[in-house]
């Protein structure tokens, strides 16, 4: 088999999982503008060079003492005599089990892959043909690869456009020479920095991802430590309007909500709310609250270099007398809207007689509350930051407190003690609650009497949202050959169950952890079995005639809500229920129980609850181990999510759970399904073509 074209005709990520979908070894060469080789093994990438990918690759592996300056510099000069990649020739050289920088050979394949989706324009070929094993381990799969590094691209493009050109040296301030990066990595571009580079050759010579070393100058652009001059391009824009001047607004915000919703502790969350204030209001306040007098207040604002300065502050007027502040934190309501007179905060900052601004409650508990309070004298257009930051405040605020409109206590279960049910509490509000534009687009979905105008017009408030639903109805799976370019045009062509779906597992993908070095091989494999689980749900609903897929399909995605919590909360006992479960000395409930004092089917219970889900996912959540017990309303769907549980362990990716009984309870399940075993043999073929393409999640 060979295929070839050009690029510019292809999207090069669906080109990479057009090609991965043959479940063929072969080799995709792209020849320019910069060739590079991207290897595939049974539908799976193995491989990837290219020239810039090996320097960087050679780079890392020197700064991370894998090799020494004399093998540094004979694998470089190895590498321009011969046509091998550093892989290959560190294979040849045998200096160490190649399976030992596994780490570092999938950040150099990332990389090249990376490369890839950036291209415009070039040719490539893609041939059939035989792939030899290296033992390394490194392996990539496209469905993945898609949505992560497509993440990236838009990030890349959009710091680009922030910072100007790359031509610009990068020098550090005043403020970048006190600075403390915060990691490793971030330690090494900082010292790279002194030596007055450009940003092109920071981004290629810094011995780390290069969508992360654009981020790190972006983000240290931002905060005042590094400075951008000279090496203007004809058409680029000028090192004075650039990030420097103007900050970005939605990028920060994006900076900001990751930030957020990986942060372990709320005093980080609130340093991050910071970050986003200090560039887009004139000031902001952390005020404590304690038995209706104010204990402490920090003012913190922006001086004549951008820099974040606080001062302590205090007011000699009664919070009583405010009754917005007495609201938030007496019942945790926040506060956006226009600038109002208060004699309390006025007290405290320069009000402007007109503006925006907005009350956040951080901490409510009975006597006391933290609060943020930001401020504009300008008013915003359109998308406003008082919209960003009331986005943002979602996943600040604590589990506890009470949302506009009111939000129902979490139902602890029965037969739970009090140091278990503090647990259980914890771990909820570890997570964050759903973001308000997906709480009102489910409400909307879910009222019969709603409009489409109405849902058009809240889901155009969340941008990524509006742009993923497009990318949905253009994409292959549903693709009628007339481009899609409006919203309320695609979700006519989708219908509304479909972007209930849609919404649900970009907001749940989303919570996924991928970064943190701990629990991001957990968090992908659990969130690979929630996919594949509710793939197989929903293939499984339309088999036996169910009347809503779409819901079958959102409960297999949602069922295992609860080990996720288990694993941002407690990742040492997650690995230790895994061990226990994959080894099959014990079944994954009883595994949990032991350990925790509850299973991963309880904490799902109060998270669906705390996310105000339909009833229909409370029970798929809740009783998918035990679908024996569920009453008869939602008993047909209960039945297939364990079901549909049982055949995406056997024919996906995660491992199949050792609980005997359930398996033995997964014949009374196809019983009432009314599934014969040629019905389940059929389901299984056509489920291994459901988990090769996942059309559905390549564009999320």
């Amino acid at each position: 088999m060979s295929f070839h074209g050009e690029i510019a005709k292809f999207f090069p990520p669906d080109l990479l999982e057009y090609l991965a979908s043959f479940g063929k070894d072969g080799v995709l060469t792209v020849k320019e503008p910069e060739p590079l080789l991207i290897t595939f093994r049974s539908g799976c990438v193995v491989d990837a060079s290219s020239a810039r990918a090996d320097a960087k690759l050679l780079r890392t592996l020197y700064a991370r003492h894998h090799i020494n300056k004399e093998k540094y510099h004979y694998i470089a000069k190895a590498r321009s005599e011969t046509p091998l990649s550093v892989r290959e020739i560190l294979v040849k050289l045998d200096l160490f089990p190649i399976s030992s920088i596994l780490a570092e050979l999938i950040m150099a394949m990332e990389e090249v892959v990376f490369q890839f989706f950036l291209l415009k324009s070039g040719s490539f070929v893609f041939n059939e043909t035989g792939v030899s094993q290296d033992f390394s381990g490194a392996r990539l799969y496209p469905v993945d690869l898609m949505y992560e590094l497509s993440v990236r691209v838009d990030e890349w493009h959009e710091y680009q456009a922030a910072l100007g050109s790359m031509s610009q040296t990068v020098t550090l301030t005043d403020l970048g020479r006190e600075a403390e990066p915060a990691g490793r990595s971030e330690e090494i571009l900082y010292r790279m920095i002194s030596g007055r580079s450009t940003i092109d050759t920071l981004v290629n010579q810094a011995p780390l991802p290069r969508f992360l070393a654009l981020k790190f100058i972006g983000d240290g652009v931002r905060k005042g430590w590094y400075a951008l001059s000279g090496g203007e391009q004809q058409g680029a824009t000028p090192a004075k309007n650039s990030i420097c001047a103007k900050p970005n607004l939605f990028l920060d915000f994006k900076r900001s909500f990751k930030e957020v919703l990986q942060a372990a502790t709320m005093r980080r969350k609130v340093e991050q709310a910071l970050f986003f204030c200090k560039n887009h209001f004139d000031a902001t306040l952390i005020l404590s609250v304690k038995k209706g007098r104010l204990f402490r207040g920090l003012a913190f604002h922006k001086d004549e270099k951008g820099r974040l300065r606080s001062v302590p502050v205090q007011s000699s007027v009664d919070i009583g007398s405010d009754q917005v502040v007495v609201t938030a934190c007496e019942r945790g309501l926040a506060f956006f809207g226009k600038v109002y007179a208060s004699a309390f905060l006025s007290d405290l900052v320069d009000l402007p007689e007109e503006g925006e601004c907005a009350l956040i409650p951080i901490e409510v508990q009975p006597g006391s509350a933290k609060l943020i309070f930001a401020v504009n004298s300008q008013v915003g257009q359109g998308m406003s930051p008082l919209h960003f930051l009331d986005l943002l405040s979602w996943l600040i605020a604590p589990g506890q407190t009470v949302k506009l409109g009111g939000e129902p206590a979490l139902e602890m279960p029965e037969n739970i003690g009090e140091d278990k049910a503090a647990r259980l509490i914890a771990l909820t509000d570890d997570l964050p609650p759903m973001p308000h534009v997906v709480g009102q687009a489910l409400s909307l979905i879910a009222d019969p009497e709603s409009s489409l105008e109405e849902l058009a017009e809240v889901l155009a408030q969340d941008q990524s949202l509006l742009a993923m639903i497009i990318r949905v109805s253009n994409s292959a799976l549903y693709n009628t050959g007339q481009e899609i370019t409006s919203l309320q045009t695609a979700i006519t062509k989708l219908g509304v169950n479909i972007v209930r779906s849609l919404v649900i597992t970009a907001s749940t993908h989303s919570v996924f952890p991928k970064d943190d070095a701990k629990i991001g091989a957990f968090g992908k494999a659990l969130w690979g079995h929630s996919k594949e689980c509710g793939l197989a749900a929903r293939r499984l609903a339309l088999h036996i005639g169910y009347a809503d897929p779409e819901e079958a399909f959102v409960g297999g995605l949602l069922h295992d809500l609860g080990r996720l919590a288990i694993l941002m909360g407690y990742p040492d006992e997650f690995a230790e229920i895994d061990e226990l479960n994959s080894s099959g000395r014990q079944g994954l409930i009883e595994a949990e129980q032991q350990l925790l004092g509850f299973d991963h089917t309880v904490i799902g219970q109060m998270l669906v609850q705390k996310w105000q889900m339909p009833a229909a996912l409370l029970a798929c959540v809740e009783q998918h181990h035990r679908p024996g017990e569920t009453a008869n309303r939602f008993r047909t769907l209960v039945n297939i999510m364990a079901m549909a549980d049982h055949l995406s362990r056997q024919v996906g990716k995660a491992p199949g759970d050792r609980d005997l009984d359930e398996w033995q309870g997964i014949g009374r399940v196809q019983e009432e399904l009314r599934l014969t075993d040629e019905d389940v043999d059929k389901l299984k073929s056509r489920l291994h073509e459901d988990f090769r393409r996942q059309e559905i999640f390549d564009v999320i």
